[in-house]
């Protein structure tokens, strides 16, 4: 009951950003995940602000295997630029959780593109039995922590997101990392429905009520006795029109650092109607609009949190969990507003996600 005032009372925000290029391996290391991650910390930093950065692991590991082409590609070694700024962000006391996705297992590198695998948008795809994916996980958590270790001897990895969001197979996913000592899960967003070709996913059954909540198998199910939170990207489920505003449209389509095929990637992705009549229908559907820094206005990232402090009464929906992608870090103005306004609220609180899970347990 204490663990749970502490977040009714006090509004908690959770910042946290995918580090990572773009889904189809298309862009310059440097400009989708460098130079943005090093304005972000910046900005942070100054201000004694901590995140929680999710580290895409298969997609380094790639870059790592093809490094000596990348090099002479890009005339610089993206390996060693993500290991000095891996130093920076553990060593300035922001916290590295892992992150994957599977299209970049057993991916390749020609000298100028890489040759991922999109059929794989799950970790079920490849790995389908119990044992299959304990081995995965516990190789590729082993990995990221020798990583930070070198940093800091006693660094333990605690947070986890799915790649895509897509989670599948919950059960053997959840079990493995909680074996491995993650305690926090960030793959859900309440009401987020996907099904096509490429990606499946349903969190229509997650709790609407809640800031976070503990589960075993199911990442919709609470469980009094979950070994794993669920910490819920923050969300507000709103038209599909609503979403289209000059700063989404430019952050996801007109970024000049982006390729054209993840624009055209990113198109494909929402699986548009082919008819007018069923445009209209996409257009008034309800879907949820994440709480994302990169996406938003300093005006709408202020409005989600004063609309969950209205709320504070009715629901416990603390702490508000933030996402952002590093390939789409070029709000720098509206994001330092925001937090300048928010910082100045002294009822406003900001953790990493492991210090909440920390709290919590």
């Amino acid at each position: 009951m204490i663990k749970r005032l502490i977040f009714n009372e006090t509004p908690s925000i959770i910042i946290t950003l995918d580090y990572e290029i773009s889904g189809d391996g298309s862009g310059d290391i440097r400009e989708l995940i460098i130079n943005p991650t090093e304005r972000l910390l910046d900005i942070l930093n100054r201000r004694k602000l901590k995140m929680t950065v999710f580290f895409e692991l298969e997609e380094f590991m790639v870059f790592k295997k093809y490094a000596r082409a990348l090099t002479k590609l890009l005339d610089y070694n993206p390996v060693l630029l993500i290991e000095e700024q891996l130093k920076k962000i553990i060593c300035t006391g922001h916290e590295i959780g892992l992150h994957l996705h599977p299209q970049w297992i057993g991916a390749s590198f020609d000298g100028k593109r890489f040759k991922l695998y999109p059929k794989n948008q799950c970790l079920f795809d490849i790995y389908q039995s119990e044992n299959q994916m304990f081995s995965y996980f516990t190789e590729r958590v082993n990995i990221l922590k020798a990583l930070v270790k070198k940093h800091d001897p006693s660094y333990e990895i605690e947070c986890f997101r799915a790649g895509g969001l897509a989670l599948r197979h919950e059960k053997l996913t959840l079990k493995a990392i909680s074996s491995l000592g993650i305690k926090a899960d960030s793959s859900v967003v309440k009401g987020l429905y996907r099904k096509g070709k490429r990606i499946n996913l349903d969190y229509r059954d997650a709790p609407n009520d809640r800031g976070y909540w503990s589960v075993n198998d199911n990442v919709c199910k609470p469980e009094k006795e979950g070994k794993i939170i669920e910490f819920p990207i923050y969300s507000r489920m709103k038209p599909e029109y609503k979403k289209l505003s000059i700063n989404r449209i430019k952050r996801k389509f007109l970024s000049p650092l982006q390729h054209l095929t993840s624009k055209s990637q990113a198109l494909s992705n929402m699986n548009l109607p082919k008819t007018p009549w069923g445009m209209i229908k996409y257009l008034v559907s309800k879907s949820p609009v994440k709480y994302d820094f990169c996406h938003m206005t300093s005006q709408e990232m202020l409005k989600y949190l004063y609309d969950a402090k209205k709320e504070k009464g009715k629901s416990n929906n603390y702490p508000l969990t933030m996402i952002g992608h590093s390939k789409e870090f070029f709000n720098d103005k509206h994001f330092i507003s925001f937090l300048d306004v928010a910082i100045s609220d002294k009822q406003v609180k900001f953790m990493s996600m492991g210090e909440a899970a920390r709290i919590i347990f």
